[in-house]
């Protein structure tokens, strides 16, 4: 064994007994037992950090012939390396440096595994970035001395191009900064010279697996970003060369995907060199290799180089639609895309072509083309592009066409997901060919469902239904007005639609459906007749199991979007409501909304009468779901949650569509629709009625209030059956009582659903009036707010504060604890909503806080002053928000002038104490933004006390982790004392904690920072 006077030598029993340790750990799967194996694990890790690990690299890689021993040697040297470099003594880093190379060379010569090998050079790799980069150099030109030096001692080139990559890949990817970054990567760039001449032989190389590795290592150096376009454009004629040998197809087909996307001829660069010479080749060569029968290695990798090609030059090709080279490429592209079989049975390639066909529609656009007309004019070859994409359509109707039953049955379920997924994608290119050809391709989806309806029974609907899939897919792009699509009134008539299938032939049917509820609102530009054609379609597949769900879906949908031309209908609803019971209930509540959507259309005073007829069975069966709670639990919980969302889908349907904006030319028309509604609110039953439904949920409140499932139903009635003024409906409740309920619930089991519901409800309070648009809330809703705060706040602090390890912070000179770390960290949820609440009830009710009692009022700051001081992020971003909202509406009200005074005196530095505790190291960096906020906000209120807070904090004892020294500190005062602008102080404080971390110098730190 050669000695080397950099590594430590061992007694030869200690290097035996790791070996044994390392060759027990790696046994054959099930020798050892897990917790017997971990144990393992756990040993050879700590062996590894001792300094004496360096001793095990040279005797595992010179005397063990076991490939896991040998693997750990190597991976000792790159782990100390990487971990441990500050404890190698400077005077034996260049030795290290020599001995590590020989060992590399040796190890290569003994043609050591892949892998120990490829954990040299990666140890290597990591040794130059510590040396190669200092002023002087302590490894000068790296890469160009160590190559030839491993070349001439006769390690094979294939083990040469592995060290490249690897090095590219350790260099691009290393923890670099600032001048040393720049010195590390002009070592690769120094190098390419030396890597083209090495990848221009090694492709030539009559060894397979020299030419595999010669690809990967040109890759590699692509991937770095470090080959100018001058050095790679010499090396595209000879990887076009390749092409032409089914042995390097391969590997070069990858080598020029890296071209086409990663290096400096990427995104369209090189049309000379790289875009017409490859078109050139695929079109002398493609062909062949696509019809050559099944899609092999070698037709896959031809597909993956198309659709490279066609994402980097999609502009030429836009621009070039009739060249005979285009032309030969796009006939490629289609011949992927329409692979025979079905994908993810039998091809896999047509979905990597999809989005070949949006980029090239995007291409063809131009920036300034707001009309198709402009497009027409300004796109070249209109005609061919037209052309194009109906064959696109045709290609992909039948590429989402299903099966026939038969051959479906023999599929997997994975293989029927993974088909479904692709007739998804293929609907997102729909959209793009719509844009394309619009009524022509509308007409030509319409005239195969029309074509198929008149078949002669019986036969399958598996080709219309693929274009009612299609169809459905291109919805978005589809203009409302009749007048541009009256194709669509073809289909939904009594000739098209009229003729599909109404009993069996389950997914036509289901596609239709979707169709239908896809094209909602196109309806209502249309015949009401034709409305309700297609709502009589959907109301008789409702009460089919297999249909029930998505009729009542697109029920729904109809109905939400055609209120005005149902509502004369309303009576038409009828049997539809008498046979509810028969229908499951999700989709019982679909049809619930439904109905209301249309009521809702009418006026107020009409509409009281159809409202009692649907919500008061279902407010009785809640009733006695509640009466039955002790003696049937489990058939009432479940009723009680089935009428809950019941409640909440019809509360849904009775929300207007239509966004409440403030005009002024519509005042008197606001005015007057509002008094409608309040004289129907008003009306005794429509009175009692509500008041039936709040004692409801106030008893489920009491009952089930701790139940998860039962409480989300809940908190969704909340949310449907409350509104603005503005926006509410005869059924809407009042915030208050709800609130109360809300408290009430909370101090049973404090969740985030109800402190969401409370700050929700508290907004609700505080609405804006249509003539100023100002929150001015009433004294009713202050003495309120101000009442029922302390219920609120005790059970939130409460869970913020019940624990067992109290965190210290600290905040005071005196070492304070205002703690309580752990349980905010443990409960990010509750502390996030709890701020957000409170948060809410500064911006509206700031003077609630100030009624508090004194405790009450200390223990939500120390709640909000801990969450300054915590790791889990949500919670610390919304503890800053409050209270900068906080200062905010307090330092602007002159009525509690003299209150804010106090409470920055008593809190002001207990939070910059947290605040700078928390930029220094405390918090994450990528809260530091929302801390500095609120400290501006603090020294821009009161600067002189900030600046004295400041002084003591920075340069106390307790400081003493920060990493920035005393100038460093008296930087950071200055900047923030000189701030004018939350900006200034953002950018200041970021900096600073770059410094306080130790991070100023490293890409990690700034990386990080901005994420």
């Amino acid at each position: 064994m050669t000695t080397y006077t950099c590594f430590p030598v061992l007694a030869p029993g200690d290097v035996q007994q790791a070996a044994l340790l390392i060759q027990q750990a790696f046994a054959p799967s099930g020798a050892l037992g897990p917790e017997h194996q971990q144990r393992l694990q756990t040993e050879l890790f700590e062996i590894q950090k001792r300094p004496e690990a360096w001793g095990l690299v040279v005797p595992f890689l010179e005397e063990y012939s076991d490939p896991n021993v040998e693997f750990y040697g190597a991976h000792t040297a790159q782990v100390k390396i990487a971990r441990d470099w500050e404890s190698i003594p400077d005077e034996q880093r260049e030795p290290l440096r020599d001995g590590l190379v020989d060992l590399t060379v040796r190890a290569a010569l003994a043609q050591k595994p892949k892998p120990v090998l490829r954990k040299l050079f990666v140890a290597l790799s990591s040794l130059a970035i510590r040396l190669a980069p200092h002023h002087p150099s302590r490894w000068e030109q790296w890469l160009v001395n160590l190559v030839p030096t491993l070349s001439t001692r006769g390690v094979a080139a294939e083990y040469i191009f592995d060290l490249l990559s690897i090095a590219a890949e350790e260099i691009s990817s290393s923890d670099l900064f600032g001048a040393t970054k720049i010195r590390m990567d002009q070592t690769l760039r120094d190098a390419v010279p030396l890597m083209t001449q090495l990848v221009t032989a090694g492709a030539s190389s009559a060894q397979p697996r020299v030419l595999q590795s010669a690809m990967k290592c040109l890759s590699a150096w692509i991937a770095a970003n470090c080959i100018p376009g001058d050095d790679l454009t010499p090396l595209l004629p000879l990887l076009i060369g390749l092409l032409s040998s089914p042995a390097s197809f391969i590997p070069a087909t990858e080598a020029l995907d890296s071209v086409l996307t990663s290096s400096p001829l990427a995104n369209g660069a090189g049309t000379k060199v790289l875009t017409e010479p490859l078109l050139v080749w695929l079109n002398a060569n493609g062909p062949a290799i696509l019809n050559s029968g099944d899609v092999d290695e070698v037709s896959h990798a031809l597909c993956k180089l198309l659709v490279a090609l066609g994402d980097h030059s999609v502009s030429y090709i836009a621009a070039h639609l009739s060249s005979p080279l285009v032309q030969g490429f796009l006939r490629l592209m289609l011949g992927y895309q329409n692979l025979p079989g079905y994908f993810g049975v039998d091809e896999d390639e047509s979905e990597m072509t999809l989005p070949f066909w949006y980029l090239l529609q995007e291409a063809m656009w131009s920036a300034d083309t707001e009309t198709e007309q402009n497009v027409q004019e300004t796109v070249p070859h209109w005609d061919i592009a037209q052309e194009l994409y109906s064959e696109v359509v045709a290609i992909l109707r039948k590429k989402a066409t299903w099966p026939l039953p038969g051959e479906l049955r023999s599929w997997t379920r994975d293989q029927r997901e993974k088909f479904s997924v692709y007739r998804r994608d293929i609907g997102d290119s729909l959209v793009n060919a719509y844009y394309v050809l619009r009524d022509k391709m509308m007409q030509s989806l319409v005239d195969v469902v029309a074509a198929e309806v008149v078949r002669p029974l019986p036969h399958t609907w598996e080709v219309a239904e693929a274009a009612m899939h299609c169809l459905t897919s291109i919805q978005e792009g589809v203009p409302l007005s009749r007048e541009k699509t009256p194709i669509l009134a073809r289909l939904f008539s009594q000739d098209v639609l009229g003729r599909l299938p109404t009993t069996g032939s389950d997914r036509i049917r289901l596609t239709t459906l979707s169709c239908i509820g896809a094209y909602a609102s196109w309806f209502a530009a249309q015949d009401p007749n034709l409305l309700l054609t297609v709502i009589n379609t959907v109301i008789n597949s409702i009460h089919e199991p297999l249909l029930s769900l998505s009729a009542a879906n697109a029920l729904r949908d109809l109905c939400d979007s055609n209120r005005q031309a149902l509502s004369p209908h309303i009576a038409s609803f009828g049997e539809l409501y008498s046979k509810l019971n028969t229908i499951p209930d999700t989709e019982r509540n679909k049809i619930l909304q439904s109905i209301a959507s249309v009521i809702q259309a009418l006026p107020p005073d009409e509409g009281i009468g159809p409202i009692q007829g649907i919500i008061t069975p279902v407010v009785t069966k809640l009733m006695q779901a509640l009466d039955n709670s002790s003696t049937l639990p489990d058939e009432a919980r479940l009723l009680c949650l089935n009428e809950l969302q019941a409640l909440t889908g019809c509360a849904k349907g009775l929300t207007s569509q239509n966004e409440t904006f403030f005009d002024a030319d519509e005042d008197d028309e606001v005015t007057a629709n509002n008094e409608r509604m309040e004289r129907a609110r008003a009306h005794p039953d429509i009175v009692k009625l509500r008041e039936a439904i709040t004692l409801a949920l106030s008893r489920t409140v009491d009952i089930w209030s701790t139940d998860a499932t039962i409480a989300d139903a809940l908190g969704d009635v909340i949310k449907s059956i409350t509104a603005l003024p503005s926006d509410q409906t005869l059924i809407t409740l009042s915030p208050m009582p709800l609130l109360q309920l809300v408290a009430v619930a909370a101090r049973r089991q404090l969740t985030s659903v109800w402190l969401g519901l409370a700050t929700m409800l508290v907004g609700q309070m505080n609405p804006p009036t249509a003539s100023t648009l100002k929150v001015v809330p009433t004294p009713e809703a202050k003495a309120f707010v101000s009442g029922l705060l302390p219920a609120i706040l005790e059970p939130c602090v409460q869970a913020l504060r019940d624990s067992d390890q109290l965190a210290e912070v600290r905040l005071h000179a005196t070492h304070a604890l205002l703690g309580l770390q752990s349980h905010v960290t443990k409960n990010p949820d509750i502390a996030q909503a709890f701020f957000k609440f409170l948060e809410q009830v500064a911006t509206n009710f700031i003077w609630a806080f100030f009624d508090l009692p004194p405790i009450a009022f200390a223990a939500m700051m120390q709640c909000s002053l801990t969450a300054l001081a915590v790791q889990e992020r949500y919670s610390l971003v919304a503890a800053s928000s409050f209270l900068q909202r906080f200062l905010q509406i307090a330092l602007a009200a002159d009525t509690l002038t003299e209150q804010t005074n106090n409470f920055i005196q008593t809190y002001g530095k207990p939070m910059v104490s947290a605040l700078l505790f928390g930029i220094a190291g405390v918090a994450p960096r990528s809260v530091i933004p929302n801390l500095a906020e609120l400290l501006s906000k603090l020294i821009s209120s009161k600067s002189e006390l900030c600046r004295l807070w400041m002084t003591e904090i920075l340069f106390s004892p307790e400081f003493e982790n920060c990493k920035a020294d005393e100038d460093a500190r008296e930087k950071f005062l200055k900047a923030l004392m000189s701030s004018r602008s939350p900006k200034r102080t953002r950018d200041s404080a970021v900096q600073f904690a770059l410094v306080a971390r130790g991070l100023d110098n490293s890409s990690f730190g700034y990386a990080t920072i901005s994420m």
